[in-house]
């Protein structure tokens, strides 16, 4: 039965509604107003503070100023005040170098060296197939001696070694032994970094995961598809000083190994801000890797590796061989600026799919194995001298005897 409202109670009514909206309004817009107006003293104090120190800088300062350093020291010490290690101002040069390396376009030359510390030389760890090194005849264990006229020493070889990578098309010139003759070579750029190479031991296949960028995911779903195709019945992943690279990224790396998430409502992972809400998720498919698999960690396993290593953990899929992890548990993300520059901010933490942070702690190995002092991760090491591979090695020797 519908009941009819007289004219006057209508516009009662509406008026009511009207006020109380205007009220909710005005208190949102008091609000709002009041933040403004008591952060602007802060404000003006903060832009007063820099204009004052600028004027006496440039009435009283001896030497000659750098405007563009000037200015990037302002924004980076804006940055520096969180007092986050993993928050930092990059400017625009450093913006676009972070870019091309976070797509996997960095130009390279397909070598991946380490510091023999025992003959105290560069030695070649690998040379991929069909790249600018391989082509110009460097193969492994080639011993590097020269890069740009610059002789190789202990001090300077991972500066150096940066030398293999940059602007597309530019060459390195690069003097090298191999088999005991001497050659020098002047090699393009103009190969893909490498992310992922490998090496099977027996029945093994050993795999080294140097960023966790995005071109990684696919070099390891490739490095996959050919060891399971040659017949490996464990693997071995090297992440031992592995620190760079995204959460996105391992969490793509991660689902090759393990199933449909079943806990955590239904996620890898999850990202959580600061008010508690959950900012980003992690997922996994069916597709899961059904053989043993050793990690080794090292203190420099940091962030994207550390994600990948706990989720494999989490859910049963590997064991972990070597020394506590660095303790990275949160998200980094990258917010670009007018200037061409950008600004990477620490926005939220990881919750991984065990419920607990390793933020901080870092993720204990399973067998707390350490190299001898004068040997470090993914440098020139005789697989004799590497106790961390060797006990992997040994830990999947016993699981296919007993399997």
């Amino acid at each position: 039965m519908n009941k009819k409202v007289s004219l006057g109670a209508a516009l009662a009514m509406a008026f009511i509604a009207a006020a109380a909206a205007v009220a909710i309004t005005m208190s949102a817009s008091v609000k709002m107003y009041n933040s403004i107006i008591s952060d602007l003293p802060g404000k003006q104090q903060l832009y007063s503070s820099v204009s004052e120190i600028d004027d006496i800088v440039r009435r009283e300062y001896y030497g000659n100023i750098d405007n563009d350093l000037l200015d990037s020291e302002i924004f980076n010490g804006y940055v520096l005040g969180l007092n986050d290690k993993y928050s930092k101002y990059m400017t625009a040069p450093q913006y676009s170098e972070y870019k091309s390396r976070a797509k996997g376009k960095i130009a390279g030359i397909g070598l991946v060296c380490g510091w023999d510390s025992s003959k105290k030389q560069l030695k070649v760890l690998s040379s991929k197939k069909g790249s600018p090194a391989q082509i110009a005849g460097i193969t492994k264990d080639a011993v590097i001696k020269k890069i740009d006229e610059v002789p190789v020493t202990s001090d300077n070889y991972e500066k150096l070694l940066k030398s293999f990578e940059g602007e597309m098309l530019a060459t390195v010139k690069i003097s090298y032994e191999q088999k005991g003759k001497t050659n020098i070579v002047s090699v393009v750029k103009g190969y893909e970094s490498q992310a992922v190479t490998n090496e099977i031991n027996g029945d093994t296949g050993i795999i080294s995961i140097f960023d966790f960028y995005n071109n990684a995911a696919l070099q390891l779903k490739s490095t996959l598809d050919e060891l399971l195709s040659k017949g490996v019945t464990s693997l071995i992943i090297d992440l031992r000083s592995t620190s760079e690279g995204d959460i996105e990224t391992a969490a793509k790396m991660a689902d090759y190994f393990v199933p449909l998430a079943t806990q955590n409502r239904g996620m890898m992972a999850r990202a959580v801000n600061k008010a508690g809400d959950t900012v980003e998720t992690f997922s996994s498919d069916t597709d899961e890797i059904n053989i043993p698999v050793v990690l080794l960690i090292n203190n420099k396993t940091e962030g994207a590796s550390e994600f990948f290593t706990v989720t494999l953990k989490s859910f049963g899929k590997a064991q972990t061989v070597g020394n506590k992890t660095h303790g990275k548990c949160t998200l980094q993300k990258v917010f670009e600026l007018s200037n061409g520059g950008a600004v990477t901010l620490t926005t939220a933490n990881i919750i991984p799919y065990s419920g607990e942070s390793y933020e901080g702690k870092g993720l204990l190995p399973d067998y707390e194995v350490s190299l001898a002092q004068q040997h470090e991760p993914n440098t020139a090491i005789a697989l004799k001298d590497d106790l961390q591979m060797q006990k992997a090695l040994s830990l999947l020797r016993d699981k296919n005897h007993n399997s």
